[in-house]
């Protein structure tokens, strides 16, 4: 299965530091075929990387409008979105493989402790 990676960020002083974490993670799932997309922060590089710079100026929706970007600028099918504080979990991609036939899928976020934190079940925004 052929994955692009969306990750959502904006320029802050950790935002390469927390990218970076993502994509090593990414990196440790041995997709056989994928991209990464990021969209918004600072510059991160890599053959497997594109980043795509966002202007943060004043206004509403950025996060859906990086969503779309996303969607748009995506060579596979299958699109991830996650934010610049989510990564994967060891084996994430298998468990996915095995269930891909599902048209969308809303994954837990758990925090470093083990808790559940933000994700669209639980978040009641």
């Amino acid at each position: 299965m052929d994955i692009t990676f969306g990750i959502i960020t904006f320029e802050w002083e950790k935002s390469v530091e927390y990218v970076q974490n993502i994509i090593d993670s990414i990196r440790a799932q041995e997709v056989p075929n994928y991209e990464i997309i990021i969209v918004g922060g600072r510059e991160v590089t890599g053959d497997d990387v594109r980043w795509i710079p966002f202007d943060e100026g004043s206004g509403k929706g950025k996060i859906s409008t990086k969503k779309n970007i996303i969607t748009r600028e995506a060579k596979y099918d299958y699109i991830t979105y996650g934010h610049d504080y989510v990564r994967y979990n060891e084996h994430w991609y298998w468990w996915w493989r095995d269930h891909y036939s599902l048209d969308v899928a809303v994954n837990k976020i758990i925090d470093l402790n083990g808790h559940r934190f933000r994700d669209l079940v639980l978040w009641n925004r």
